[in-house]
């Protein structure tokens, strides 16, 4: 007996679909994870002495390891953000 062609045809395109779907499935399990991060953002303010925020005041942060440095500018607030800073020790000093 001789298998019907549209069947035939119907099986192949069923196995295919399986083969694309585990085909996706394995790529997104191989995909790197990003739940765990290597950077981090450090926040902060820069106040006087008095307590008062200093707007305007240059941020400098320089790994200790790397020597490697970021600036950032105060805010009116005195707030300062230096995102995306690799993981390790930093010595951090403003100047107005």
């Amino acid at each position: 007996m001789v298998p019907n062609e549209s069947a035939v045809l119907a099986i192949d395109r069923a196995g295919e679909r399986i083969l694309v779907t585990f085909a996706l499935l394995m790529c997104s399990a191989l995909a790197p994870c990003h739940a765990q991060q290597t950077t981090a953002t450090l926040l902060g303010t820069v106040t006087d002495s008095s307590g008062a925020a200093v707007p305007g005041a240059k941020v400098r942060v320089a790994n200790t390891a790397t020597n490697v440095k970021r600036e950032a500018e105060t805010g009116v607030e005195g707030n300062y953000s230096l995102p995306y800073l690799p993981s390790g020790n930093y010595q951090v000093t403003a100047v107005r």
